[in-house]
C-alpha cells in the first residue's frame, strides 16, 4: 500500500509538472517580448501637427508629419506626412507605448509598416537609440538610427532598405502604385555578417486583398550596417522609433521580437505530449492503471 501510495505522489507530481510547464510556456508566449507590439495613431488628435502628441517629436526635415483620416481602405487615424516635402520624427519608449528590448542575439526580428504613397512617396521606418554624445534625449541624428526601411521617391515609391546610421540606401527595382495600402516586412538578423546583420523585405498590397507576402526578390540578405552608428547605439539599446515621410500615409508600425509565440505553443504542446508519455509509463512499471488524463 505505501509504495503504491508513493508511486501515485510521484504520478501526480509529473502530472503538475507538465501543467506548470504548459502555463509557464503558455505565460512567456504571450509576454510582451513574444507578441507584436503594433503602434497605431488611432488614439492621436486628427488635424493636428504629431509633434507633441504621445512622446513625439519632429525631428528635421520640412512640412511637418500630422495626424489626419486615412484613406481607401483605411479610413482610420493614421499619420500623414507633408504635401511637398519631407519630414522626420522620433518618439521614446515610455509607459503608453513600449517594445520589449532585444538582446542583440536576435536572429529573425520583424519590423512592419502600412504606407499609402500619393505624391512625394518616401515613408521610413526604423529603430534607435539617443546617444550619449549628444545633449538632447531624443533621436535625432543619424547616427542614432538603426536601419530604416520602407519607401524612398526615386522615379516614384521605391521600396529601400536603409542601412544603421542613415548609410547607404538599398533600392529596389519595385515602384509602388500610388493611392494602394501596402505592408511592407523588414525581417532582420542582428547576427549576420559578422555582426553587421542582414534584413530581407516583404511586401503584400492590402488594396488587392493579399494575404500573404511576397519576398522583394533585389532586397534580401542586405547588409544592415549595424555598427555605422555611435558606438552606444546597437540592437540592444535600441528604445525608440523614428519615421521619415513625404506625402502620404503610414499606419500600424509593428515591432515582432523573437521568439515567435507559435512555436513557443508547438514546444509547450511537445513537452507536455512527452511528460504524459512518462507518466503512462511509470505507471505501467509500477504495474498500475496508468493515471488519468489531464
Amino acid at each position: 500500500m505505501a509504495s503504491q501510495l508513493t508511486g501515485q505522489r510521484k504520478a501526480k507530481a509529473l502530472r503538475n509538472a507538465a501543467l506548470i510547464g504548459l502555463a509557464g510556456a503558455l505565460l512567456f508566449a504571450l509576454s510582451p517580448a513574444a507578441r507584436a507590439q503594433i503602434y497605431s495613431a488611432e488614439e492621436l488628435t486628427r488635424r493636428a501637427s504629431l509633434g507633441g502628441q504621445d512622446g513625439w517629436q519632429l525631428v528635421g526635415g520640412f512640412g511637418g508629419i500630422s495626424v489626419d483620416q486615412g484613406s481607401g481602405i483605411n479610413p482610420s487615424t493614421v499619420l500623414q506626412g507633408p504635401s511637398s516635402f519631407s519630414s522626420f520624427a522620433a518618439r521614446t519608449n515610455d509607459s503608453n507605448f513600449s517594445f520589449a528590448q532585444f538582446t542583440g542575439l536576435e536572429t529573425s526580428v520583424v519590423l512592419q509598416i502600412d504606407v499609402y504613397p500619393v505624391f512625394t512617396p518616401m515613408a521610413l521606418f526604423g529603430l534607435g537609440h539617443d546617444s550619449i554624445t549628444d545633449t538632447d534625449s531624443v533621436i535625432n541624428q543619424a547616427s542614432e538610427t538603426g536601419p530604416l526601411f520602407g519607401t524612398m521617391t526615386s522615379n516614384g515609391a521605391r521600396l529601400v532598405i536603409q542601412e544603421a546610421g542613415r548609410g547607404t540606401s538599398h533600392l529596389s527595382s519595385i515602384t509602388l502604385a500610388n493611392l494602394s495600402w501596402y505592408q511592407i516586412r523588414l525581417e532582420m538578423d542582428f547576427t549576420a555578417n559578422a555582426g553587421q546583420g542582414s534584413g530581407s523585405l516583404f511586401l503584400r498590397n492590402l488594396s488587392l486583398g493579399e494575404t500573404s507576402f511576397t519576398a522583394v526578390p533585389d532586397l534580401q540578405n542586405i547588409s544592415l550596417g549595424l555598427t555605422n552608428t555611435a558606438a552606444d547605439v546597437r540592437p540592444f539599446t535600441y528604445d525608440g522609433m523614428f519615421i521619415g515621410m513625404g506625402f502620404g500615409h503610414m499606419d500600424n508600425i509593428g515591432v515582432v521580437p523573437e521568439p515567435a509565440t507559435s512555436a513557443l505553443l508547438v514546444g509547450a504542446t511537445l513537452f507536455c505530449a512527452v511528460l504524459r508519455i512518462a507518466v503512462k509509463r511509470r505507471a505501467e512499471r509500477d504495474g498500475r492503471k496508468a493515471v488519468p488524463r489531464v
